[in-house]
């Protein structure tokens, strides 16, 4: 296919609530929420272009004036341009989307901006790749992104951040080598200190037992000033990859740094109609690094893609499969994550993510468990955003299930729980959230679904700086149409 495919649509939504102001004031106000989403999901795939992404604007009302009415933007579009035929190659991507502020707080399930704000990153990268032979391959590449924030009452700074690559692999035939350097550096908008870089240089010995087993060990040496005095000194560790079937791997790596063990495992498995994956990491990262260190793992959508690859190898024909099930029957974009704690020094993240998701003939389960802890590097060059909210441990679950019960109708229920609390310079602070939906949906044709529903969340903290209980209910109505 070479060419352009693209669909519009767009969702009407009406939400009743009891308290528009959850997640900003413990004063109760009760609001009727109004949002018009149009958005466009387009794809490309071309002899040397090809672009995937979907587009979208939340105009947002609050009808009794509770809170500020806005436009939130959300984008995830990606692109490849083969320039020089397989020799350079361009990569881009936008996003766009609304993160939480302070993971202690409550944020609300209906579209807000209450303890919410905005980010939006575009990168561009371009790179230099070939071969020297059947076995080696070689790559140059710089990742170049730049990082907006906008939240009104507290203004967070804009960042740069690039990643400089040099590489030369030789695959593991059975023996490999891969020889790599690395240069990272974040600049944030109108900082005092100097950029934060660091640099590595590693050699990764690989041998390949079985054609489905590699095991290898690693070396080399880094300095960053990520810290007040630069700070220098030697990598270490080992990898492994194991891949029992075309269904089934485990990939990752360990490695001794200057911030402690860093890790970063990942294991998945698929059948006809389940699907489950599983991810453990410990690394160090500045807040605009994320996107390329961290994968999303809550993805309800990205596991059901997983299910259908075999009954639908065509990937523009799987994605339209996957968001017509998700449509029909309601079912989340995502569960419940761990929040990102927006930084301008580095952070120390430990991480895991376990999913789990099964599609049966009229039933769709999903379910996923998450933790993170966020720490502070200690002697931090850069002075952190948020002294207090930054060393904290998220913790919790969701569970969505699914049910059809004629070929055009579905209920939908979803429930979870998260629990945070402080250590360190946060010891003390503890909240814990809870969120109960469910939804009913009607097909009305091929591109028309129309669904109604309710919400109940609440907070509960033993701190009595993060205020009362706080809680919101609601009932919402909507109409979901492809034009």
């Amino acid at each position: 296919m070479d060419g352009w495919a693209t669909e519009a649509s767009f969702t009407a939504l009406g939400t009743l609530t009891n308290n528009a102001n959850y997640g900003a004031s413990s004063t109760r106000q009760g609001d009727l929420i109004l949002e018009f989403i149009p958005a466009l999901a387009f794809n490309r795939e071309g002899g040397r272009l090809r672009v995937n992404g979907t587009v979208a604007l939340n105009f947002l009302g609050y009808v009794d004036g509770t809170q500020v009415s806005s436009i939130l933007p959300n984008a995830d579009i990606r692109a490849n341009l083969e320039a020089i035929d397989n020799f350079f190659f361009v990569d881009a991507s936008l996003f766009a989307g609304q993160s939480v502020l302070n993971p202690f707080l409550p944020s609300s399930a209906s579209s807000s901006t209450n303890n919410l704000y905005t980010s939006t990153q575009a990168r561009v990268a371009p790179y230099f790749t070939g071969n020297i032979g059947p076995d080696v391959s070689w790559l140059v590449r710089s990742d170049n992104s730049y990082t907006w924030t906008s939240q009104p009452n507290n203004p967070l700074g804009n960042a740069y951040y690039v990643r400089n690559l040099a590489q030369v692999a030789r695959a593991p035939t059975p023996f490999g080598v891969t020889l790599r350097l690395t240069n990272d550096m974040t600049r944030v908008q109108d900082q005092v200190q100097p950029d934060q870089e660091l640099n590595t240089a590693l050699a990764i010995f690989e041998y390949a037992f079985t054609p489905q087993f590699t095991f290898g060990l690693r070396g080399g040496y880094e300095t960053t000033n990520y810290t007040v005095e630069e700070t220098a000194g030697p990598i270490y560790g080992g990898n492994i990859a194991w891949r029992p079937s075309p269904l089934s791997s485990l990939v990752g790596y360990w490695e001794e740094r200057f911030y402690g063990p860093s890790y970063q495992f990942v294991a998945s498995h698929r059948q006809r109609r389940l699907a489950s994956s599983a991810s453990f990491y410990r690394t160090i990262s500045t807040n605009p690094q994320l996107l390329f260190q961290i994968p999303a793992t809550n993805s309800v959508s990205g596991l059901l893609n997983a299910i259908l690859t075999r009954r639908f190898p065509d990937p523009v024909e799987r994605a339209d499969a996957v968001q017509d099930l998700v449509t029909r029957q309601g079912l989340p974009q995502s569960l419940p994550a761990g929040a990102y704690i927006y930084n301008q020094s580095a952070n120390i993240l430990t991480g895991g993510n376990a999913n789990w998701a099964l599609v049966g003939v009229r039933n769709t389960l999903s379910l996923n468990l998450f933790y993170l802890k966020t720490e502070l590097l200690p002697d931090a060059r850069v002075p952190p955003s948020f002294l207090v909210i930054n060393n904290s441990i998220q913790q919790g679950g969701g569970i969505t299930l699914s049910h059809a019960l004629t070929p055009v109708a579905s209920l939908n229920g979803t429930l979870s729980t998260w629990y945070t609390r402080g250590f360190g310079p946060s010891e003390g602070l503890n909240s814990r959230q809870n969120f109960a939906n469910l939804q009913a949906n009607l097909q009305l044709s091929p591109r028309s679904t129309v669904f109604l529903g309710t919400f109940y969340e609440f907070q509960t903290s033993t701190s009595a700086v993060l205020g009362v209980e706080q809680s919101q209910a609601a009932v919402f109505a909507g109409l979901f149409h492809r034009l």
